[in-house]
């Protein structure tokens, strides 16, 4: 069996939690030097996994989107937020697995449809637009999730006191995404939609394992500025 996918699908997750690992035991400051670093190293991650999707994509004409790799990940992503993700502190633990939850849902639906929304455009400055909008709407769900009224008003204020911060983050991930889904829509590699949608998709794969990592860096980013407030009842010591 061809497992060009698995090692595809391993090689966001591996240097991940290899970099999550590193900031977690302090080996590194993730500095702006650092980052300078740390992004181009992911940038030659991503290269990496283009280039092994279009190579599986060649050879494997007939794949079904909802087998690619990235919905396994969803899957695997969202036992662990349930399953392996503890703080000390309960208060944040729940904050943090209330939005990962919400945002990788978010992921999971816009990128469910993407092909559909996407296959029958043949121009590719429309192509490359609507997937860019796909992008934003992705980004943008936090702020009117939250806003559910299923929320308390001491919910809201503690999660607009997060969800800025964890944007911040992760910003600089999601414009590498609209970088290659621009490179993508440029290159000739890619022929059609599908092959494009294919290895788009690869890119959203790593910004998964990136997304964990962020909400790491956002809990040392607050030092202290949730203490006294609340969450679902529990108050944020």
């Amino acid at each position: 069996m061809n497992n060009i996918p698995i090692k595809v699908a391993m090689i966001g997750g591996i240097f991940g939690l290899i970099t999550a690992i590193i900031n977690k035991l302090g080996i590194i400051t993730i500095t702006a030097g650092v980052a300078h670093y740390f992004f181009i190293l992911l940038g030659i991650v991503i290269a990496t996994v283009l280039i092994l999707g279009h190579i599986y994509f060649s050879k494997n004409k007939k794949i079904n989107m909802q087998d690619h790799p990235i919905f396994t990940q969803f899957i695997y992503w969202k036992r662990y937020i349930h399953n392996g993700f503890e703080l000390s502190n309960h208060g944040k633990e729940l904050i943090f697995k209330e939005i990962l939850d919400a945002h990788l849902d978010s992921f999971e639906t816009k990128l469910s449809k993407l092909h559909c929304e996407t296959k029958n455009i043949h121009n590719l400055v429309e192509f490359k637009n609507k997937h860019i909008c796909i992008l934003y709407e992705i980004t943008d769900s936090l702020g009117s999730f939250f806003n559910k009224l299923t929320y308390s008003e001491d919910d809201k204020e503690t999660l607009n006191m997060v969800i800025p911060k964890f944007n911040r983050w992760c910003n600089p991930s999601y414009e590498l995404v609209a970088d290659k889904i621009e490179e993508i829509c440029e290159s000739n590699l890619y022929t059609d939609n599908r092959s494009r949608n294919v290895v788009i998709l690869l890119s959203y794969q790593i910004i998964l394992s990136m997304i964990i990592l962020n909400a790491s860096k956002t809990l040392n980013d607050l030092n202290g500025e949730l203490k006294g407030m609340s969450f679902k009842g529990v108050v944020i010591e």
